[in-house]
């Protein structure tokens, strides 16, 4: 199977999606703050299991003497490369474009999921890290590169052979990248249905990883993820990012966690999210080519932070940035 098709497979959004919304960050830039993990001051904090309460203090601290402006939005993306490299290529090529930055959490060695739990035998994608190797020329413009933790699926849900693989994984990345943060990713489940989010961190790197995202966490004014988009448990209605987006606060910190194998031109079509009006919409906005889906999002200034004029004139500023744009 082509990576084209293998993508398209599990791609349930177009990448102009992505694009659009990187724009209109890119235009409100004078609002929205993009950051990054090492940009936090994480005041020697490794206390994941309190969710780095003292780096969560400093922050709310230097908010109050206006140290950090509460005038900004402030926004961390990061993207979960789960499958298809190529399109994590693409989706940091557009931030750079347009002078954004992200947190790419990667795997060393990539396990087939799907022949795991179908046949409980682990198979590596030889191809993935070959190609996130080129990606050390991002570093320098600030985009940040963590660990996309799957030992335990590596072990085949040994435990003891699952913390040497993370402890050897993190050895192995750091010779490329500057590993300073993991996310476990959510991958297969043993017999007793438990995932890699739950191997703590091995003992001898306790200060010197931190433990960001899916079972500990640096602490938030709001999250979104978009994984597992056809999943039952979640609301197809929760899922429009745009809904998120409006949502924000000048002076909070919010998060957008993204798997860039979902965003591939042309896409197919997800049966879960279909149940929601928004997209529906969303996917006819670029298939006519008639409106981009994110024109009306405003930002959602308080009163005392700018006028309403402010607000409408950020409205339009969007819209004619857009319309330049595709001249």
């Amino acid at each position: 199977m082509s990576k084209n098709v293998e993508a398209k497979k599990s791609g349930y959004f177009p990448f102009e999606y992505y694009e659009s919304f990187l724009k209109y960050i890119f235009h409100n830039k004078d609002h929205i703050e993009v950051i990054t993990y090492n940009d936090i001051e994480w005041c020697d904090d490794y206390d994941h299991e309190n969710a780095y309460k003292d780096e969560w203090e400093n922050w709310n601290k230097k908010l109050a003497r206006g140290e950090i402006s509460k005038e900004k939005i402030y926004l961390l993306i990061q993207h979960d490369v789960d499958k298809s490299p190529a399109l994590t290529t693409q989706a940091i090529e557009y931030e750079k474009k347009y002078g954004l930055k992200s947190n790419i959490m990667l795997f060393n060695k990539r396990v087939n999921r799907k022949h795991l739990q179908q046949t409980g035998e682990v198979v590596f994608d030889e191809g993935y890290i070959s190609e996130i190797e080129a990606w050390k020329k991002y570093e320098k413009d600030g985009f940040v590169f963590c660990y996309h933790a799957n030992s335990y699926e590596q072990a085949n849900f040994d435990r003891e052979k699952a913390r040497n693989i993370f402890e050897n994984d993190i050895k192995i990345l750091k010779k490329i990248f500057n590993i300073n943060f993991f996310s476990p990713h959510g991958g297969a489940r043993c017999p007793a249905g438990l995932s890699n989010a739950s191997l703590q961190i091995p003992e001898s790197l306790q200060n010197d990883i931190r433990w960001v995202a899916n079972g500990a966490t640096v602490k938030f004014n709001g999250v979104f993820s978009d994984g597992g988009p056809n999943l039952k448990t979640i609301d197809p209605n929760k899922r429009d990012l745009k809904d998120f987006v409006a949502s924000w606060k000048p002076g909070k910190r919010y998060r957008i966690i993204t798997h860039p194998q979902y965003y591939v031109t042309p896409c197919s079509i997800s049966p879960r999210l279909l149940e929601a009006k928004w997209y529906g919409e969303m996917l006819a906005s670029y298939a006519n080519q008639s409106n981009d889906y994110w024109d009306n999002v405003g930002l959602n200034f308080n009163e005392e932070n700018v006028s309403k004029y402010k607000k409408i004139k950020i409205r339009l500023n969007h819209l004619s940035f857009l319309k330049n744009i595709w001249k």
